[in-house]
């Protein structure tokens, strides 16, 4: 058993030394030292090694002895056998840099590494704007060849997504608090995300004939590779298609009791007219709930909430563009004091937020929401390894958000019916997107289809509809996983309270302390097959 995990932790070592170099944004969101400020390497030798890298990896992975290892090694190595694959077919079927524009703009790095600075320096920042003019070179040469496989919604994109860009940049570059030389880079940075749109929309936008569905093959292997959830397209879907519409009904019978019409839309538009939270009162409204709620959770018993769990709150400026800009930073594993880093971003279009609005974004976004996670698989040495930051699953902790959402109504307290209104809105977005995620790329619907459903969403604004479609066509099955995982998180804890095996607040040690990865592999490797199965018999059972 030790050589074959010896042999493997060596692997995984040499393996992620040489991948991080094409994947820099990656080390940038997961906090990890090095390659900071440098941008992806997109030539086509540099391509062409990572996929010799990725084979040769899978390779290397079915020669140790699986069985050998121990159940936490076995978790990692399906996690790191399932992302090399995926990737592998990615690079083979869908070469993103034939049919993504707006991934070469590095719009997500420039906003993180400029907010961050004040406190860590420009040296990463100067990297990065650097290369921005190379990068984008690289862009149009890879563009170029093959014009008609690029979607004509990745254009669009591209577009906002230049002109947000070339925005921030100039707002840089006019601050008086940073070096002149730094000033020069933002405008030549600047003048090449221009000239990079601009050949988008003369020289590929007439040509643009490609789809931004990814296909039945595709979503199938993503859902298993990255996910790990079973081939069962009709049953995934038609789990969606019920929290959709039990949120629905669930919804409409609130309004009913509180406004005499099972429409909320009437109800939304009374509370709009009500005074909100306006800037710098928005801050420490948040602060105040976010410190009320941690007190409440303490005490509660359904959580062993780490002794330093710091969070310090910042209202992202207005330049930051929301769509692009990352708004939380985890704390770092195992430095003491470290604490997480959370943006609170403006209200769409100057609207003031509410109260119960802010509540409901506390509870998502820190405790017991996102942050919670991060601050406990900080304080994990399992949680903390290099290979469970990097492979992170946006639809784990989009399930946990759900799941402990709906945990603090039913345990810890009673919400206003406005809060509740919050959030039967959210999950029912979140569960509409989830039904689209399958539509959209597996049965053919077209974006517009998927917008004008968006768009019927109460209270969804046409620029937050539009936001949704884009983030449905960029990430495939990750909105369906997330719907998924949060009914894997409901089931699980019933499987563990019927066995009488510790109370509550073990249970959910138990899955925080392995980090935020794909929860069917956390369900069989920590709680065993049997498990998995009864899990999984009840989630398609509902």
């Amino acid at each position: 058993m030790e050589s074959a995990s010896r042999a493997f932790y060596s692997l995984i070592q040499e393996f992620y030394d040489v991948w991080i170099r094409f994947h820099p944004e990656v080390v940038l969101r997961a906090g990890l030292p090095g390659y900071t400020g440098n941008l992806p390497a997109v030539s086509d030798d540099n391509v062409g090694a990572l996929g010799s890298w990725l084979e040769s990896t899978i390779v290397g992975m079915e020669e140790i002895d699986f069985h050998a290892l121990d159940p936490a090694a076995q978790l990692d190595m399906e996690l790191l056998f399932g992302a090399c694959r995926d990737e592998y077919q990615s690079i083979l079927e869908c070469d993103w840099r034939h049919r993504d524009p707006p991934a070469f703009i590095p719009l997500g790095t420039i906003a993180l590494l400029s907010l961050t600075a004040d406190t860590e320096g420009y040296a990463a920042l100067e990297l990065c704007l650097k290369g921005v003019p190379k990068l984008l070179h690289q862009a149009r040469s890879l563009l170029a060849g093959y014009p008609r496989l690029v979607p004509r919604i990745r254009i669009d994109e591209a577009l906002l997504k230049g002109a947000a860009t070339a925005s921030l940049l100039r707002q840089l570059g006019s601050r008086e608090d940073i070096p002149p030389k730094l000033q020069m880079l933002c405008e030549k940075a600047s003048r090449a995300v221009e000239d990079y749109s601009a050949y988008l929309g003369k020289r590929i936008s007439r040509h643009a004939r490609g789809t931004a569905a990814c296909g039945w093959q595709r979503f199938q292997e993503q859902l298993k590779l990255r996910h790990h959830l079973p081939d069962k397209l009709g049953d995934h879907l038609e789990l969606a298609r019920q929290v959709h519409q039990e949120t629905l009904t669930e919804l409409g019978t609130l309004s009913l009791q509180q406004t005499g019409s099972s429409d909320p839309r009437g109800w939304l538009q009374k509370l709009g007219r009500r005074s909100g939270l306006q800037a710098g009162g928005r801050l420490r409204y948040v602060q105040q709930r976010c410190d009320e709620i941690y007190r409440v959770l303490a005490g509660s018993g359904l959580f062993k909430l780490p002794d330093q769990a710091g969070l310090e709150l910042r209202s992202l400026p207005e330049e930051y563009p929301v769509d692009y800009t990352t708004d939380y930073r985890a704390p770092a594993p195992g430095i003491s004091g470290s604490a997480g880093m959370l943006y609170l971003a403006p209200p769409e279009d100057g609207r003031a937020d509410t109260p119960e609005q802010l509540t409901a974004w506390c509870i998502r976004n820190a405790w017991p929401g996102r942050h919670m996670q991060a601050a406990v698989a900080a304080a994990s040495p399992v949680a903390g390894t290099l290979m469970r930051r990097i492979n992170l699953s946006a639809s784990q902790q989009l399930g946990w958000s759900l799941y402990a959402e709906q945990l603090m109504q039913e345990r810890v307290f009673s919400m206003l019916p406005e809060q509740k209104l919050h959030s039967l809105l959210e999950r029912l977005r979140r569960s509409l997107m989830a039904v689209l995620d399958i539509e959209l790329h597996v049965h053919g619907m077209a974006a517009a289809g998927a917008l004008l459903q968006l768009q019927t969403l109460p209270g969804h604004s046409a620029e937050e509809a539009t936001r949704d479609l884009l983030l449905l066509t960029r990430r495939p099955t990750r909105h369906l996983a997330g719907i998924v995982e949060w009914k894997l998180f409901e089931a699980l804890r019933q499987w563990h309270s019927d066995r009488g095996e510790g109370d509550i607040s073990d249970f959910h040690s138990r899955l925080l302390v392995q980090g935020s990865v794909a929860t069917p592999l956390v369900i069989r490797r920590v709680f065993g097959q049997q498990a998995w199965e009864w899990v999984e018999a009840r989630v398609y059972s509902q």
